[in-house]
């Protein structure tokens, strides 16, 4: 079964994206700050981290958790899912180590596919 972090610091859309993966059959987890995000990572390791980069009212930025995902677990899947279009923000993700970036709205389809490519890779 595929193990699915969202961190969505947006209650709803975070429900919503919860509900289509376990509808798709994945074991899915939500952390609405970066803080718990990092925290929901010191105790599973998920096969794919979909993160938000904006993340309201946290203490830790979405590119924290990216830095600190990618050092304790380099082979968790890191997808973007951000709002922010600019190149700058692309490049920063990138270079930390995102594996994909994707805007929103969210293409559904295609980050599913993402998704499950990336946890049956070995």
């Amino acid at each position: 079964m595929i193990q699915l972090l969202i961190v969505e610091d947006e209650e709803r859309p975070a429900n919503l994206l919860k509900g289509f993966f376990e509808v798709q059959g994945f074991a899915v987890q939500v952390a609405l700050s970066g803080e718990q995000a990092l925290q929901a990572l010191e105790q599973c390791q998920p096969h794919v981290l979909l993160l938000d980069l904006n993340l309201e009212g946290s203490r830790v930025s979405g590119l924290e958790v990216l830095a600190a995902t990618k050092q304790r677990s380099p082979k968790t899947a890191v997808f973007i899912a951000s709002g922010y279009t600019e190149k700058a923000y692309k490049d920063e993700a990138s270079r930390l180590g995102a594996d994909r970036y994707f805007e929103k709205p969210l293409p559904l389809a295609e980050l599913l596919e993402a998704i499950q490519a990336a946890a049956n890779r070995p």
